[in-house]
């Protein structure tokens, strides 16, 4: 299907994210995945990494992510390059709300507390 809209994509929760499927595999991408992130205030994915480099694109609000021992900020418009291998955190410390589109390759897993997994957001 060349149409994945917002409006029907399956949501899922990270701790207080909340995560949409928009272009995945279940619903028609083979080589991309790509999903919409809603931080609230004061929120965080937690640390992990990934297995293959991913890309956060700010849609609005301010997103800071840790990529190993860096830190930086994200304004909307900006996009934050998360290194596979390395702990990662991505996270909303404002008291206003922001949005993210993540950008992935298909197959990609991520590894938290000791579980490796894909993420079902991804699939």
């Amino acid at each position: 299907m060349p149409l994945a809209t917002l409006n029907d994509a399956p949501e899922f929760h990270l701790g207080n994210l909340r995560i949409r499927s928009l272009a995945v595999p279940s619903r028609g991408s083979v080589e991309l995945s790509t999903w919409f992130v809603d931080l609230p205030p004061n929120s965080s994915s937690g640390a992990h990494s990934l297995s293959h480099e991913q890309i956060v694109v700010v849609g609005s609000g301010q997103v800071w992510g840790t990529v190993g021992d860096k830190t930086v900020v994200a304004a909307a418009g900006d996009a934050i390059i998360l290194t596979p291998g390395v702990l990662i955190e991505l996270g909303n410390d404002s008291d206003a709300p922001a949005q993210a589109i993540v950008i992935s390759p298909v197959g990609f897993t991520a590894t938290a507390g000791g579980h490796t997994f894909s993420p079902p957001w991804s699939l």
